[in-house]
């Protein structure tokens, strides 16, 4: 009897389980897809669009979401305990979001032609299942107001990774045409252990006029839901159901369109609800001492979220760090008795971001508390700061712990920040010219939060555009046996920021992790295997880096393809003479070679080159975004420069090279070309540079000039004359 009982209980817990099981989904999706489009909402029924938005590309006609949270606790598998069932706290939530759009060109038809999702995810670890599944639908109204239902049994696999593993499915929707209106909606459903739902963004902006957006949100009275507004988006309107969970409504109508596509900041710039559901509750989640109980809170103060952050940042010293370190800095000093404070305190910071990188698991407070020890011991003023990415909230807008980077300013302004493979010209580039809030600490590390004669704001220096250079050497000649193709020669070299961008994705880590045991005087661990005689270790090792060869050529190949927008006849050599990744190193350098059809063009016996096209792809401005009324978020100032030699084939002239000489030169950007013929080789000379990391919307005019300087070079050709 008491078997049975026990038998009943399990047999229970793998129905409640069930729930998410594969089996059902179909069952499930279907009854979903019928649930929303039986919503009764008038502004899912309105195909109209006003003649004011006519000649838009494309109209938001409705968009509506919903979130619903609860927190429960369960009885489930843990892997622990009696047969491996425990008790539980999981957060359940769903969340939903549908659109529905007028595709009025080819354009806005070839943006919205395809979607990408993902039916189903699991993750699982000690004690932990977390497991989520989704469900799309997709119909077409046609003009004369016929619904067709896609069949999502359409939707194929994208797969990545050598065992070519499911990312998501991807649905290109048959039938769709110039004048339908596309209306879809994408359900997800989730039950988690030991976390929190993903950060909810409800913005209220879009490159399309949205006609209606409305949000609905029920949460549970026993999580801890915490939101903020953003640039002046609309406020919630509260209330309860019966079970007394919190009901949040907006809605907004008539919203005009965002004339910008790049350089944006989207949380300092767009109309933005942020909502965080917390299950603060559940012991198991980590979270800050300062943490709010459960209840609803709107437009904290940013120095809650602050306090946060300094709780959750500010930990003990990680002694292995700290040793080791303290040895480098010895010997550092020793072969450098001249040094000052300032050059002491770039090397303590290198070596443990060195260091850094060997570590499987980095974190932001043990980089700042060991860097902060280091200082102390050698006697460096420091102090250590809060600060905010541009392309996040501004910090007295801040919703969470997670807004704020620690930042450690040492000798009055010498900025320290962790990363990992990673090397920098002073602070990280998002947080150039941002105000950090730093605190002087009282006894090593430990900072007072209420003590104001502590605390104090350091803004972060900006790079000068010298220190950010992208130069690009180029050696280019028509094949012999085939003048239409092109034999390419082209070396790269990185300074500063450029560094960490594209190209640095380029490098394969057991070269990097190899460059940084060299700078510390160390032994790469393919050198440490092979004096150990470690034969079956080696093999290994060259075996994986064989298999990442295969896949770095892959990227070159893609990186030329990134370049010219087109693909390489063929890859025939590439290397890295520097890392950039060392103080000694600080350039990248990256060669490569190639051939490449496409740009050569035969009139008659003459040859036509596109020859701007050789300085690589330009911005482009999409239509609607010339006149923009919001500012210019950019990455760093930074330079791009050009040398171009062409080899003139034997007996011809080259001819048209007036057109490549241009020169625009503003507060804001240059670009300047120049072209000349020197002995055999047509020499092409480009400099492009954007001056700033930010600027205004009234300046957004004298960008657009050397934006459209670099179009027009980038559209010219030479003629190659018998």
């Amino acid at each position: 009897m008491r078997t049975s009982k026990l038998l009943l209980i399990i047999i229970g817990i793998f129905v409640m389980q069930s729930a998410f099981a594969d089996d059902d989904y179909e069952k499930y999706a279907k009854a979903t897809r019928d649930s929303v489009w039986a919503w009764d909402k008038p502004e899912f029924k309105s195909y109209s669009v006003p003649d004011k938005h006519k000649n838009e590309s494309a109209v938001i006609l409705a968009l509506h979401e919903e979130v619903y949270a609860t927190g429960n606790t369960k009885i489930r598998f843990t892997g622990g305990g009696i047969l491996g069932f425990g008790l539980n706290k999981e957060l359940t939530f769903r969340h939903i979001i549908r659109k529905m759009i007028k595709l009025n060109d080819k354009k806005a038809l070839e943006d919205n032609a395809d979607l990408e999702f993902k039916e189903n995810d699991k993750s699982y670890g000690r004690n932990v299942s977390t497991l989520y599944k989704a469900v799309i639908g997709v119909r077409i109204i046609k003009p004369d107001g016929t619904i067709k239902e896609v069949d999502m049994s359409e939707a194929v696999s994208v797969t990545e990774g050598k065992k070519d593993k499911e990312r998501n499915k991807k649905l290109a929707i048959s039938d769709l045409q110039v004048g339908d209106i596309l209306d879809y909606f994408y359900q997800e459903e989730g039950r988690i252990d030991y976390q929190n739902i993903p950060e909810q963004l409800f913005v209220f902006a879009s490159k399309y006029p949205i006609l209606s957006y409305s949000v609905h949100c029920e949460l549970s009275k026993k999580l801890t839901n915490e939101y903020r507004l953003l640039n002046g988006a609309p406020d919630f309107t509260v209330s309860t159901n019966e079970e007394g969970d919190y009901v949040l409504d907006v809605k907004q109508t008539n919203i005009q369109k965002v004339t910008a596509e790049q350089w944006l900041s989207p949380l300092r710039q767009l109309p933005i609800i942020r909502l965080a559901v917390l299950y603060n509750s559940n012991k198991n989640i980590g979270k800050p001492a300062t943490a709010r109980k459960e209840g609803l809170y709107a437009n904290l103060s940013s120095d809650k979220i602050l306090e946060d952050a300094i709780s959750v940042y500010n930990l003990s010293l990680y002694y292995t760090d700290a040793k080791q370190i303290d040895k480098q800095t010895k010997k550092f000093m020793k072969e450098n008795p001249q040094a000052d404070k300032r050059q002491l305190a770039e090397f303590i910071g290198q070596s443990l971001s060195v260091h850094m990188n060997n570590l499987n698991n980095v974190y932001y407070n043990t980089y700042i508390s060991t860097l902060g020890y280091m200082m102390k011991r050698y006697k460096i003023d420091y102090k250590i700061g809060f600060v905010t990415s541009r392309f996040d909230v501004r910090s007295n807008e801040t919703s969470s712990f997670y807004d704020y980077d620690p930042v450690l300013i040492a000798n009055g302004d010498q900025v320290f920040h962790p990363n990992r493979y990673k090397y920098y010209v002073g602070s990280d580039s998002r947080f150039e010219g941002e105000t950090a809030i730093v605190f002087t600490p009282k006894n090593y590390n430990n900072i007072n939060f209420r003590d104001s004669k502590a605390r104090s704001t350091f803004t972060l220096p900006i790079s000068k555009v010298d220190q950010n250079v992208n130069k690009t050497s180029m050696s280019v000649k028509l094949a012999d046996n085939n003048m239409l193709t092109l034999d390419i020669d082209r070396q790269t070299i990185l300074t500063g920021h450029h560094r960490n961008g594209y190209y640095s994705g380029l490098i394969l880590l057991q070269d990097w992790d190899a460059a940084l045991e060299q700078w510390k005087g160390k032994k790469s661990e393919l050198e440490i295997l092979k004096e150990k005689n470690k034969t079956k270790d080696i093999n290994a090792f060259e075996a994986r880096y064989a298999e990442d060869q295969k896949e770095q050529k892959k990227t070159i190949e893609a990186e030329i393809k990134y370049y010219h927008d087109m693909d390489a006849k063929e890859l025939e050599a590439y290397s890295f003479p520097t890392l950039g990744v060392t103080p000694d190193q600080p350039e990248m350098v990256y060669n490569v070679k190639y051939t490449l059809d496409g740009l050569v063009k035969r009139a008659g016996n003459n040859y036509i080159l596109d020859a701007g096209k050789l300085i690589g792809t330009q911005v482009k401005l999409e239509d609607g975004t010339r006149d923009r009324t919001i500012d210019v978020y950019m990455s760093f100032p930074r330079g791009y420069e050009h040398e171009i030699k062409v080899a003139i084939p034997a007996g011809y002239k080259v001819e048209n090279i007036k057109n490549l000489n241009y020169s625009i030169d503003n507060e804001c950007g240059q670009f300047i070309s120049s072209a000349s013929v020197e002995g055999s080789d047509l020499v092409i000379k480009v400099k492009k540079v954007y001056k700033n990391n930010y600027e205004p919307a009234n300046n957004w005019n004298k960008l657009v000039q050397m934006i459209d300087a670099a179009n027009v070079f980038f559209g010219q050709s030479v003629v190659f004359k018998k």
